[in-house]
């Protein structure tokens, strides 16, 4: 590995670093990182997704985190900054179609049938992703393992301003380990390490499994998580995302997301 110092006294040093920093912030609009796009989260955590941070969104699964990152992605795509976002729960076509649906007029069942007019489709997309910068899209083409070097290879291979990760328990720490408490471990700590020696942000997505169904109606505490300590020290910010049901439809009628970790300001929730 490779280490680094500063001195203390070395106000020099101090004062090239800070003007670093206030150019940053002049260029992403008052923060060194990139805004996530919500007001509380932005009051909250004042130097946006910086490189080097680890974010990590959490909850129930059907609980809206995956939709809630691709949320997050596109608030940073339409500033201005390039995506990667790695998914191995689904195919690569199958997430972007959720993209389109949340940038679009179509709607999933559009997109599920292949019920688009390709003229007008083909016009929309020409004149809505002029002078975007990229966001790829990258899936699992077969049944082995994605590791985090695999991750390193696409960073290096696409250059992205922001990595999104969907969802954890479906990478491979770099000693493959099969034990999944320490593999998560492993995890957390190469990807906080990924972020920081590629100076970019990397926010991964995590799901909790409640005991029973009464653990599912608030959103769930770090704690939850088996492998609850590698968030504790290494994840920068992390939110627990969690939708509300009305008890007769089930239909989703509010998403909840709450601050469990901010390590650069107060917590937070909001709806």
């Amino acid at each position: 590995g490779n280490s680094r110092s500063v001195d203390l006294r070395d106000v020099d040093n101090a004062v090239g670093y800070y003007e670093r920093v206030a150019e940053l912030a002049a260029l992403h609009g008052g923060q060194p990182g990139i805004p996530f796009g919500f007001e509380p989260m932005d009051e909250a955590y004042p130097t946006g997704r910086a490189p080097g941070d680890l974010g990590i969104i959490m909850g129930y699964s059907g609980h809206m985190k995956s939709w809630f990152a691709l949320k997050l992605a596109l608030n940073s795509w339409l500033r201005g900054y390039s995506v990667m976002f790695i998914n191995l729960e689904m195919s690569p076509e199958q997430l972007r179609d959720r993209l389109f649906f949340l940038i679009s007029q179509y709607t999933m069942k559009d997109f599920a049938r292949g019920a688009i007019d390709v003229t007008n489709f083909r016009a929309w997309a020409q004149d809505f992703m002029e002078g975007r910068p990229d966001f790829n899209i990258i899936g699992n083409d077969n049944f082995g393992d994605f590791s985090v070097d695999m991750v390193h290879a696409k960073i290096e291979q696409f250059k992205p301003d922001e990595v999104f990760l969907d969802y954890l328990s479906l990478f491979t720490d770099r000693e493959c380990n099969t034990e999944e408490s320490r593999r998560m471990k492993n995890l957390s700590r190469q990807l906080k390490q990924l972020a920081t020696a590629q100076e970019i942000p990397i926010t991964a997505i995590a799901a909790v499994t409640g005991k029973d169904k009464k653990d599912r109606l608030n959103p769930p505490e770090i704690a939850q998580v088996a492998w609850s300590s590698g968030i504790e020290y290494d994840a920068n910010w992390c939110v627990a995302v969690h939708s509300h049901r009305n008890a007769k439809t089930q239909v989703v009628e509010k998403t909840e997301v709450v601050a469990r970790k901010n390590r650069n300001g107060s917590l937070f929730s909001f709806y």
